[in-house]
């Protein structure tokens, strides 16, 4: 697993700064001029993230999973990137993650608290309402850069912190398989085993396309979705195209009801091998242990 998370992190980057990229401008310039940054954002993960990449996705899970749900404690504070763990009414267990530069605000504040959510709807609170309980955990933290340096001294990295943050949540995204499946397809390495779902990703935009013009920004099309929690959430009139980041229109279709269709098709990236993927029974475990542990966030 550590072997694949920097395989991942290493074309992730490579890719990124292709020139036939969209993403060159905007990142190979600032990637090119800050070495060692692959050392620093491995070290930006937290302690427990650390040992289920060492020790593989199948050792050690329940010490992991107690450990790392206790992550979310208050001391955590500045920026970094978080995992919100969210079992459905339909039994699926969904993920989402994302970035702050102010993690307690973002959770506690905005994520925890209904009134927020109802007045900023998208896919992850639709997924929030339509759950029984969920779970934070905080996967990596970006320390501030070391105050016994000048300027000059400091690596470049800590010059954009927006690209910083892009990178390590899009990296994570790659690693729990928490994207589109267009999405996986284009950023892992060749080879990387995808599952087709459902549960789907609750992230549909691109972490890379954050700071970026609505029109410029990555299209994914959902209209054909597996996870029915999605189809749910883009109702569709006839004719229109389910594209996430364009102008076409999406609306809630309230309280409609629908069948689970059969899920766990997997596949690999560049190839052709089916094989199973423990992720999503991981991320069950995980929701599972952090509701025994401690109450959800109200709602």
């Amino acid at each position: 697993m550590a072997d694949e998370a920097r395989a991942v992190l290493a074309h992730l980057l490579v890719t990124v700064q292709d020139q036939k990229s969209r993403h060159y401008e905007k990142y190979a310039g600032w990637l090119q001029g800050s070495p060692g940054i692959e050392e620093f954002l491995f070290g930006c993960l937290r302690p427990g993230v650390v040992r289920w990449i060492e020790g593989g996705r199948g050792a050690g899970i329940d010490s992991w999973v107690l450990k790392l749900l206790k992550a979310t404690g208050g001391d955590i504070k500045g920026k970094g990137v978080y995992l919100h763990g969210i079992l459905g009414l339909d039994r699926f267990t969904r993920k989402y993650i994302g970035q702050s530069t102010d993690l307690p605000l973002r959770i506690y504040k905005q994520h925890m608290y209904f009134r927020y959510r109802r007045d900023h709807p998208s896919l992850h609170y639709f997924a929030v309402q339509r759950s029984s309980f969920d779970v934070f955990s905080i996967l990596a933290v970006v320390p501030p850069p070391p105050s016994n340096q000048t300027p000059s001294q400091a690596p470049n990295f800590h010059d954009r912190p927006d690209l910083l943050l892009n990178i390590l949540e899009m990296w994570l995204c790659l690693l729990f398989r928490s994207l589109p499946v267009a999405s996986l397809h284009a950023y892992l390495p060749p080879g990387s085993l995808v599952s087709m779902g459902p549960p789907e990703s609750l992230n549909v935009a691109l972490p890379l396309d954050q700071g970026v013009e609505m029109g410029e920004r990555e299209m994914v099309d959902i209209k054909a979705a597996r996870d029915p929690l999605l189809r749910e959430w883009f109702k569709l009139d006839e004719g229109e195209v389910a594209v996430v980041g364009s102008a076409a229109t999406a609306r809630r279709a309230g309280g409609q009801r629908t069948e689970r269709s059969e899920w766990g098709q997997r596949e690999e990236v560049g190839g052709t091998e089916v094989s199973p993927v423990m992720m999503f029974i991981f991320l069950g475990a995980a929701v599972v242990l952090g509701f025994l542990m401690s109450n959800p966030g109200k709602r």
